[in-house]
């Protein structure tokens, strides 16, 4: 266990007022620099105004939350005799941050020290502070350490990774990250293991996965497409006849109505000419040809979606291994191409980033295919309005394989190779500022880092055989650096992931991929960014439908080894077991739980154990612990209850093929229970389901 001893030294100075209700000692806090904790702190402290009747304490908090007592080190010199010593005098207690913090890394973190007289008292702060307690976390059990995998962010703010290698063996597995818990859980991974694949984040919000090489090195022409359905649970589905030509690390954007276009790549005759289109359908899609030039032949480049629809490929390397200046623009139909501005340093291997504003950054690379010897520190800016390239600052680092993103106003540069400390910097740089600024909290080391946003500005960042970080960008602590991301220790899918009232998070249930349903549940702490076990199911489910009320959170339905189940189950917040709750009229699977009027919740559509779509609803009493029925919308919906405003219930009513038109709500007001289409007034939009990720949350 790590034990450093530093110190802040925090000024207590003690004015006396003649009113005694109005006495207000006030403290100059001196903050350490640079201000990093990593273990037991001696806060020193001067008196500067001797007065017995008033006694020192001292409270910490972080990331503005309400401030609690700091529990000082026993042994230490006792606060409460500070004031009795003589003016000028010099006292300190310790503090070991671990006991009111816990593991993990601490950001923002505040030590106040003060005087206090009866009920008044104007404390003072230390600057905010990093905790760094990152060594006394237990192993990351169960967080991927991924290589050569597939990232890109999902619409409900999620990153979904897979495949590559890991422990050294291509994986299938997949994960989702969930921003709010800070965690990777297991998801549906690919169908087809593979590295050096490539992907994109299709306009209709699936992630289209293509190309890349088996174990023996073979250029794969696989492809599948990983989505989430209505009730926000992902799933990957292969795209029936692949790509028409089989490929190693080919380009890809995507285009207008879940379209993409792939261009390049390495296949069995050299880099190929030949550009491909995918079309989505209801079969999972398939491939048509688009434009064949000589332009588009080159591998290890980008492609990048542009504001009007044309695609711009850049970089890569020829047939013989040479960097290509070259650029390309692929109209939006993909079926011309035309030459566009030349780089000044052709290079391949690099990252390409759209901006918000349509230009596109090109950063490090490459100028010698495979090896770091060639790494480029270059960074281009491609305007497609006046069709020009500009050069930006140069990157403090040369970086192959470098991971990239552009988050509040910055880009962002981190890992690759090349110089011997290149995989455990990172860099930043504003775009009005003229040089590159090193991030000061660096991650770890990352050889061929992959990144994307995600949610309000965080990054996320995978690859180079190392478990999964988050970086915080400045404006979301007083120090931008990396955290670890976090996996709970039991990995599972296909569970309910349920948000309590008092800011914690509850997994129940769910698959190992072994066992049919899982009974362990556990509870993810913000506050330490650490999971604990809870009290278990009394029936181990997986498929089931959660709501959060009051006392805790409610569980119904779902299967497991013996079939769907119909038993409900009440988790009790305050003394972490379950208890039964009731049991369902029909059981089911795959069905919602919505929260309604307060306590009571309601249980919409799902599937019986033959798998057919349920129309019926019902609604559990807290008071009885029992189901009733609540009447039905007008045809069978799944995973379809969604919240409306005026504490009304919305239901999709039905699952239309992709093609059909949906079908006219319903809806429901809590006191009645009853369905019926909505009462003429303003046009509202369809509802959407309400999003019940296995993976995410509930």
């Amino acid at each position: 266990m790590k034990r450093v001893l530093c110190s802040i030294l925090v000024v207590l100075a003690l004015t006396g007022c003649k009113d005694d209700d109005t006495n207000l000692p006030f403290t100059v806090p001196f903050t350490p620099t640079p201000p990093v904790i990593q273990g037991e702190t001696a806060i020193f402290y001067n008196v500067t105004a001797r007065d017995p009747n008033v006694n020192a304490g001292a409270q910490v908090f972080e990331d503005g939350q309400t401030p609690r007592t700091l529990t000082v080190t026993q042994g230490s010199p006792a606060l409460s005799s500070a004031m009795g010593a003589p003016e000028g005098f010099e006292n300190f207690f310790v503090w070991d941050p671990i006991q009111d913090l816990g593991p993990g890394l601490h950001r923002d973190v505040v030590v106040r020290v003060f005087g206090l007289q009866r009920d008044l008292g104007l404390p003072g702060d230390t600057a905010p502070l990093i905790v760094d307690l990152t060594d006394r976390l237990d192993p990351l059990t169960g967080a991927p350490s991924l290589e050569g995998a597939v990232i890109a962010p999902l619409p409900d703010g999620s990153v979904w990774t897979a495949g590559g290698l890991q422990g050294g063996s291509l994986s299938l597995a997949g994960y989702r990250y969930d921003p709010r818990t800070n965690t990777f859980t297991a998801s549906d991974g690919l169908r087809i293991a593979r590295r050096d694949a490539s992907s994109a984040r299709l306009s209709d919000g699936g992630v289209l996965v293509v190309g890349g090489r088996d174990a023996q090195g073979t250029a794969l022409a696989a492809a599948e497409v990983f989505r989430l359905d209505a009730a926000g649970n992902g799933a990957t589905r292969g795209v029936p006849a692949g790509l028409l030509q089989a490929r190693t690390r080919p380009a890809i954007a995507p285009l207008q109505n879940g379209q993409a276009l792939v261009v390049g790549g390495a296949t069995s005759g050299g880099p190929s000419p030949q550009a491909e289109r995918f079309v989505p359908d209801a079969n999972g899609g398939r491939f048509v040809a688009a434009v064949s030039d000589p332009l588009l032949a080159r591998t290890a480049a980008t492609a990048t979606r542009l504001p009007d629809g044309r695609v711009w490929v850049a970089g890569g390397f020829d047939a013989g291994g040479q960097p290509l200046g070259s650029t390309a623009l692929v109209a939006a139909d993909g079926q011309s191409v035309s030459p566009g501005p030349t780089l000044g340093n052709p290079r391949g291997e690099h990252a390409a980033v759209a901006l918000p504003d349509g230009r596109v950054a090109l950063l490090g690379g490459t100028t010698q295919a495979g090896s770091d010897a060639g790494a480029s520190s270059v960074v281009d800016l491609f305007d497609p309005d006046t069709n020009q390239l500009q050069n930006l600052p140069n990157l403090q680092r040369g970086r192959r394989g470098v991971g990239a993103a552009y988050t509040r106003g910055s880009l962002i540069a981190l890992g690759g190779s090349g110089q011997q400390d290149t995989p455990q910097t990172a860099e930043r740089l504003a775009l009005e500022d003229t040089a590159w600024s090193l991030i000061r909290v660096p991650g770890l080391a990352r050889p061929a880092a992959r990144a994307v946003r995600s949610g309000a500005g965080h990054v996320i960042v995978v690859g180079g055989a190392q478990v999964p970080e988050r970086y915080w960008p400045l404006g979301f602590a007083a120090t931008e650096g990396f955290d670890l991301v976090r996996a709970p220790s039991r990995p599972r899918a296909r569970h309910t992931t349920t948000l309590l009232n008092q800011g914690f998070a509850l997994v129940a249930g769910g698959t190992a991929g072994i066992d049919s349903g899982i009974a362990g549940c556990e509870l993810f702490d913000p506050r330490t960014d650490t999971w604990n076990d809870t009290g278990s199911l009394a029936t181990a489910r997986q498929d089931h439908a959660a709501a959060s009320i009051a006392t805790g959170v409610l569980v119904v339905g779902g299967r497991n080894a013996q079939g769907v189940v119909a038993s409900a189950e009440l988790y009790n917040a305050f003394s972490g077991a379950w208890e039964p709750a009731g049991t369902l009229l029909t059981p089911r699977a795959d069905a919602t739980a919505t929260g309604v009027g307060g306590r009571r919740v309601l249980v919409a559509g799902g599937v019986d154990a033959a798998g057919n779509a349920l129309s019926s609803l019902e609604l559990w009493d807290p008071v009885s612990r029992s189901f009733t029925a609540a009447g039905s919308p007008r045809r069978a919906a799944r995973r379809a209850a969604t919240r409306s405003p005026r504490a009304s219930t919305w239901c999709s009513a039905g699952a239309p093929t992709p093609r059909a038109r949906s079908p006219a709500p319903t809806w429901s007001r809590p006191s009645t229970c009853s369905w019926a289409p909505p009462a003429a007034g303003p046009r509202v939009a369809r509802a959407r389901p309400l999003r019940r990720p296995r993976l995410g949350w509930s």
